[in-house]
């Protein structure tokens, strides 16, 4: 039950964060979000999962590490696109709304197939899971009204969190890429594991809002500050602040 209720808290927390802010940035109503979501994203998933063995073993087994790199790279640059252009914005977010959809449905069903091949207690799974969908449901409609109370005296915070958002996804394609070689990270700065584990209620929360590293290295906290002073600059360039 513990592993799967971690399993959902993880992969689905990033996902609430960011719907919720979209939800309450843009009041477009839900249905006018989530069906460009759902599209875009059966669009994406169904050939991912009808070449979903090919993809794993391909590129020397890199190949879903890579798929995630480029993923993470698109929905940030789709939300500074977001943060730039208002006339863009609800299809740019909901561009990376679809990015997570995508990354977390395949490792959700990658997580499924791993317990299908288990002697797992199904009951037990399913209240884990039952627990963690209350969890982020509970999550994503107490931050969706967060937002709209703090917008009312401080409507600079659309901007900070959607500079959050954006570190955070391009904190994760740096994750990735140096896991890849494809960049260097750099020397690790510090480590905050004893004071704040990542896998602790406040780490899942923190990493689903900025990408919480308990040992970040420093090409991650320089793409960190690069990605959030763009979304900062950008929209306070920007005539319509939403």
């Amino acid at each position: 039950m513990i592993n799967s209720l971690l399993m959902w808290l993880r992969e689905l927390l990033p996902l609430v964060m960011l719907l919720s802010f979209a939800l309450a940035w843009l009041q477009p109503g839900l249905r006018a979000l989530l069906l460009p979501v759902l599209l875009q994203t059966a669009l994406l998933l169904l050939p991912a999962w009808w070449f979903l063995d090919p993809l794993l073993s391909s590129l020397d087994g890199m190949g879903l590490d890579w798929s995630y790199c480029l993923l993470y790279v698109l929905g940030t640059t789709a939300l500074l696109v977001a943060a730039r252009y208002s006339q863009y914005r609800r299809r740019a977010l909901s561009l990376s709304i679809t990015v997570l959809c995508c990354i977390h449905l395949l490792n959700l069903s990658l997580f499924g197939s791993g317990l299908l091949h288990g002697d797992s207690q199904w009951q037990a799974i399913a209240t884990g899971t039952a627990l963690a969908l209350g969890i982020n449901g509970s999550i994503a409609v107490l931050w969706y009204y967060l937002l709209l109370e703090v917008s009312v005296p401080c409507r600079w915070i659309w901007r900070l969190v959607l500079a959050l958002l954006c570190a955070r996804q391009a904190v994760m394609a740096v994750t990735f890429a140096t896991q890849l070689d494809v960049i260097n990270p750099g020397p690790l700065l510090w480590d905050t594991e004893r004071w704040l584990n990542e896998s602790s209620e406040l780490g899942y929360l923190l990493q689903a809002l900025l990408g919480y590293e308990a040992t970040p290295s420093l090409a991650q906290l320089l793409v960190f500050l690069m990605a959030s002073l763009a979304v900062l600059l950008w929209m306070r360039e920007g005539s319509d602040e939403g």
